[in-house]
């Protein structure tokens, strides 16, 4: 930022998912003044490419893609080598990370991160909500289908049943911050409890 300022708002207009009305929302960082519009602006106007970025619906708690490319995908392979993105913190003091290559389902992801926060507010009543912060790092964004039973072969693939979401090795899942050392280790060994794959604990050094 230029010398002197102490916030900016950021405004991007346009249509959402081929809408007849143009929409425009503003995010504001830092301090900003209610006449900020009628003071000299720099306007940058650029092309937002949707690739990897995802439109996220939450529905009963649980996070997944409000809308996906393809509606069907294949069953696909969990790559066994350690990737370097996303095997650092990057938000939090402490985290959880995987050991071994696999997948998780919506539905895991949830109970874990309501084993966290709940282990938190047990054991620090109103400080976490003051000064503890969680980040979920992973995202079920990939569907899985399912048939139904006494089904015969063929006729197609099945409709879609869940969300999916593929780890691979190092990679970090959740991410704690604002709590003690021992709140966040056992905090870290319920969410295990819930995910069906191996992980460990990890602190920034």
């Amino acid at each position: 930022m230029k010398k002197g300022v102490e916030g900016i708002r950021i405004c991007c207009s346009g249509r959402s998912e081929g809408a007849e009305i143009a929409r425009t929302e503003c995010g504001k960082y830092g301090k900003t003044s209610r006449n900020v519009f009628n003071q000299k602006i720099d306007y940058a106007p650029a092309e937002v490419s949707k690739c990897g970025f995802h439109i996220v619906k939450k529905e009963r708690g649980v996070l997944y893609p409000k809308r996906t490319k393809y509606s069907k995908y294949r069953k696909g392979r969990c790559s066994r080598g350690c990737k370097p993105d996303g095997t650092q913190l990057g938000f939090g003091r402490y985290g959880t990370k995987s050991c071994r290559a696999g997948r998780l389902s919506y539905r895991a992801i949830e109970a874990a991160r309501r084993a966290i926060i709940g282990h938190f507010h047990r054991a620090m009543s109103g400080q976490f909500r003051r000064n503890g912060k969680i980040w979920v790092r992973v995202l079920a964004d990939i569907p899985i289908t399912g048939k139904p039973t006494e089904v015969r072969m063929g006729r197609g693939k099945g409709n879609p049943t869940g969300w999916i979401a593929r780890v691979s090795t190092g990679q970090i899942l959740f991410e704690m911050d604002g709590v003690s050392l021992s709140n966040a280790r056992q905090a870290a060994t319920l969410a295990a409890h819930k995910l069906c794959s191996s992980t460990k604990f990890v602190q920034w050094s």
